[in-house]
């Protein structure tokens, strides 16, 4: 999955319909692409918010992180993917990838 450009790794991620937060979601891709910092962290979650903005994927929840599980006092964001993004990774044959 690390040849996979980041935001085609978070498509995949959530093509299984769930809803996933971002602490979720971040932490796996950040090993695979050996991005184990703050800033990769930063980096990833920013992904995700353009793909967001994108209508990619949907934000589904929020809450702050006082126990800074992710990055304390930030938003912790639960997100999901919509059908404009699920027929996006059919296009692209994502499911299809190992």
């Amino acid at each position: 999955m690390a040849t996979l450009p980041i935001k085609f790794q978070i498509i995949k991620t959530l093509l299984d319909g769930g809803e996933h937060w971002n602490y979720n979601i971040v932490p796996p891709i950040q090993k695979a692409c050996s991005m184990e910092s703050n800033y990769g962290r930063d980096t990833i979650n920013f992904d995700l918010l353009e793909l967001l903005s994108a209508g990619m994927i949907e934000d589904l929840e929020q809450q702050v992180d006082e126990d800074g599980v992710f990055k304390k006092d930030f938003l912790l964001h639960k997100y999901r993917i919509t059908d404009f993004g699920r027929e996006w990774a059919e296009a692209m044959k994502l499911s299809e990838e190992d």
